[in-house]
């Protein structure tokens, strides 16, 4: 990290005007040192006093190939120098830019041959919003099974699958959460079972169960082995649906393209990772599930203004050709086990640390310890790397860097984490 800067105070002057621009629930301002962003390149970011810091967050997942890759970079910037004067903005449920198309194509022509429709969104909340009401219309049915200490938006569809109370109180009297019913995650069929009983009970049926198959939010839980494949058993014996929302962990993030690929889904939702840094979401499911959504006849029932942006689905599209080309998702295997074998090898004498979990580039260091996951991530960018907590009590710091991050840089990072918490007391 440089420390020496002409700028010194520029982070926090930065952050005391936004506070008076910005609702107060949207930034955090209290955490030292302060931290603006400026600019940013591969796995590096630089704030406005001209400080360098390790990324460990890479955009909360959704930049796979790091910031700012120099050939995305290059192609967009000659469409915005008007070599081919790009459509910025177009009219998508009315008239589509070629760009969605191109995108459209390459995405559904990665996943399995069923999962061949799609609808796009902005936001990975806009996407389970969007499977929610495919699988309403679908089953006919009006309640989901949801999965305790998930995250799946904050929207107010995806809201009520929410059972994390700071998130959903404030609001309680304008959700349906007594349409939604949570179970643990990697819980036994039979308590699926119970749960979709009460809500027949309550003259509920039940239209869908969606799970992460990877809890990113919630603390980067793994399922336990044939879980997902139970799952789609008892969604298929009931009549119900089965979407995985991989928001989080698609497009290499867990290791894997999808795990649409291992075990059938009837939807799944993408977000994050598809963008390459551009706000793009979709929601993918089978012909016979989708074709439920009544023809467009001029005035289409879920659309938005920037539902399938033009320059967002060219950076999607070259961000999934990036990542097959360059063998991106095998480095994340590869990479993910490397940083996994750093930090057991460093830390496996500390008594604070519960566990180290992961799988690709989605990891997690869980502690024993209250609130010291939050001390770490502040004394880190003292250290001049960014990661943050995970888990419900915030007992876990994520680490879900860029997939081809360099093996000089994971160093790096297990250094200045087994550094920070020789510092904890």
């Amino acid at each position: 990290m440089e420390m020496d800067s002409p700028n010194i105070g520029l982070n926090r002057q930065y952050l005391n005007e936004l506070e008076k621009l910005e609702c107060r629930d949207a930034t955090e301002h209290g955490q030292e040192p302060p931290l603006v962003m400026d600019k940013a390149l591969g796995s590096t970011i630089w704030d406005v006093e001209g400080r360098s810091y390790l990324d460990l967050c890479a955009g909360f997942g959704s930049l796979p190939l790091g910031h700012n890759h120099p050939e995305v970079v290059s192609v967009v910037a000659n469409d915005l120098l008007f070599l081919k004067p790009p459509v910025m903005q177009g009219l998508g449920d009315v008239h589509p830019s070629v760009e969605k198309v191109e995108f459209l194509r390459i995405l559904l022509k990665l996943l399995p041959r069923e999962l061949n429709k799609a609808s796009l969104a902005v936001t990975g909340s806009q996407a389970v919003e969007i499977a929610i009401k495919t699988a309403l219309l679908a089953t006919k049915g009006d309640g989901i099974i949801a999965i305790k200490n998930g995250y799946h938006g904050l929207d107010f569809g995806a809201l009520s699958l929410n059972d994390r109370p700071e998130f959903t109180m404030p609001f309680s009297k304008w959700l349906v959460s007594e349409k939604v019913a949570h179970v643990d995650f990697g819980c036994q069929s039979q308590a699926i079972e119970q749960a979709i009983d009460m809500q027949a009970r309550q003259g509920i049926k039940t239209a869908a169960i969606i799970a992460e198959p990877i809890q990113g939010r919630g603390g980067v839980h793994l399922p336990p082995s044939g879980w997902l494949e139970e799952l789609y058993a008892l969604a298929t014996k009931k009549g119900m649906l089965l979407i995985f929302d991989e928001v989080y962990t698609g497009l290499g993030r867990s290791g894997k393209l999808t795990f649409a690929h291992d075990v059938p889904c009837d939807l799944l939702c993408l977000g994050k990772a598809i963008g390459g840094g551009m706000p793009l979401s979709a929601c993918i499911g089978t012909q016979a599930v989708m074709d439920y959504w009544p023809e467009s006849k001029g005035e289409a029932i879920h659309t938005g203004t920037f539902f399938g942006h033009p320059l967002a689905c060219k950076v999607g599209r070259l961000t999934i050709s990036l990542l097959l080309r360059e063998k991106v998702i095998e480095k994340s295997v590869e990479n993910g086990i490397f940083l996994r074998d750093l930090l057991s090898e460093a830390l496996n004498s500390d008594s604070r640390v519960e566990k180290i979990r992961g799988s690709g580039m989605m990891n997690a260091i869980e502690f024993n310890v209250k609130n010291l996951a939050a001390l770490v991530m502040s004394k880190l960018r003292e250290k001049g790397v960014i990661a943050i907590p995970a888990g419900v009590q915030g007992e876990c710091l994520s680490l879900t860097p860029p997939l081809n991050i360099s093996r000089d840089h994971l160093r790096e990072a297990v250094s200045k984490i087994h550094e920070v918490l020789s510092t904890c007391v």
